[in-house]
């Protein structure tokens, strides 16, 4: 008999950092927020916006997806953190991939085509950044 109770079967969970979790935090909400604010008026200015109708349509338009790329960004990063992973070189067919998408998007008749698709790419820019610089962080302090 086993004085001290039946042995755990859960796995010890990794201490995070609460400043990569800041990093991390701080880093997709506010760089998808300034990806957000940049894309928005220059929609806004390129389809010459001059109703509150246009201006509400343009916010709902790059602040729903904002909040939805924040979400699964900190998820995504929480878990790289948790799992003290290292995150691998992009390779250069990614580069090609965005940069042909970008180029694309340019191309697009419709401005907002091409700033709403200008904005996702600097979201998924923002989520890798901030996820880099929080796991960075994390094996910087030792963790």
């Amino acid at each position: 008999m086993n004085p001290y109770g039946p042995p755990s079967t859960s796995t010890p969970v990794a201490s995070i950092s609460l400043v990569a979790v800041g990093i991390l935090s701080a880093g997709t909400i506010g760089l998808g927020s300034v990806a957000a604010v940049l894309c928005g008026l220059s929609c806004y200015h390129d389809i010459a916006g001059n109703m509150n109708d246009d201006f509400v349509a343009i916010l709902l338009m790059f602040g729903v997806p904002l909040l939805l790329f924040a979400y699964i960004g900190i998820s995504a990063g929480m878990i790289h953190l948790r799992r003290k992973s290292k995150l691998d070189r992009i390779p250069t067919s990614v580069y090609i991939v965005a940069f042909t998408a970008l180029v694309g998007a340019s191309l697009l008749g419709n401005p907002l085509n091409r700033w709403f698709s200008i904005f996702l790419i600097c979201c998924l820019a923002s989520i890798l950044a901030s996820i880099r610089t929080a796991v960075r962080y994390q094996h910087a302090i030792g963790g």
